[in-house]
Order: structure tokens, then sequence, then C-alpha cells
């Protein structure tokens, strides 16, 4: 009905379920989310996550971002790499898939930018999720 409904119980806890963010924290709120799900509705959330976060060796060595471990943390959470065929595999095996469309140019805000979505001009993640009758939560 269009109605906004603020808190994880009202997100189903049947897939398929596409819930999209807007970074914040450095980017540290995807991880932030995954562990509430886990949490408060044991749910285990698919996150989709920017591949090169998911090597061993930062992309941005030697500087310290994303934090040492990072990559370790976020494939024992379920991480997978973002992409289209990664987001059709999750939704079409029912999951809830986790995705921040404006991915690492959102991490990090310049000034003014602060709660602006930034995401590309074509997504299909509306496409993608429609075509698996998937529940959208922003």
């Amino acid at each position: 009905d269009g109605a906004i409904e603020d808190g994880l119980k009202h997100v189903s806890a049947t897939g398929p379920v596409l819930l999209v963010g807007n970074h914040q924290l450095f980017g540290l709120d995807g991880v932030l989310l995954v562990e509430e799900f886990l949490k408060e509705r044991r749910l285990a959330l698919t996150p989709l996550v920017y591949p090169p976060l998911l090597d061993d060796e930062s992309p941005l060595a030697p500087l310290p971002y994303p934090l040492p471990g990072s990559a370790a943390m976020l494939r024992r959470f379920g991480g997978e790499p973002a992409g289209a065929k990664t987001l059709i595999g999750a939704l079409s095996r029912g999951a809830h898939a986790l995705v921040f469309p404006g991915g690492a140019r959102e991490v990090f805000k310049r000034r003014g930018e602060a709660y602006q979505l930034r995401w590309p001009n074509a997504s299909a993640l509306v496409r993608i999720a429609c075509r698996y009758n998937a529940t959208i939560v922003p």
C-alpha cells in the first residue's frame, strides 16, 4: 500500500527480498545491517560486495582501507561479488540480497553530498528484482 514501516520486523522472512542501501560510515553500514538481521531476525543476508573488497590484499594498499581482515569477514558473512549475475543467482534461490547501488564512490562522500543517492542512471536492479518477484526494501 506504499506505507512506510520502520524496523526489521516488517521485512519478510521469506524471499526473494532486495534490500537497497545508501552507504554511510565509510561502508561499514553493510556489515552492521548483516549483523542486525542475524541478531534480531535470524535472517542471513547475501551482501553483494565491490569485488576487490573480497581480495585478501586491499585494492588501496598500502592505505589501511578497508580494515585488515575485512575480506575474511565479508566472506564469512556470505559476501559475494556485486554484479547482475550474482544478484540473479541470489534472488532466484530466494535469498535476502543486500546491495548498495552507489558502490565504492558513495562510501567517501564529498562536501555537500551527505544523504545523497549516487545510483547509476541505468540501473538494472529494479528490472532484475521484478523478474524474480522480489520485494524491494529501501
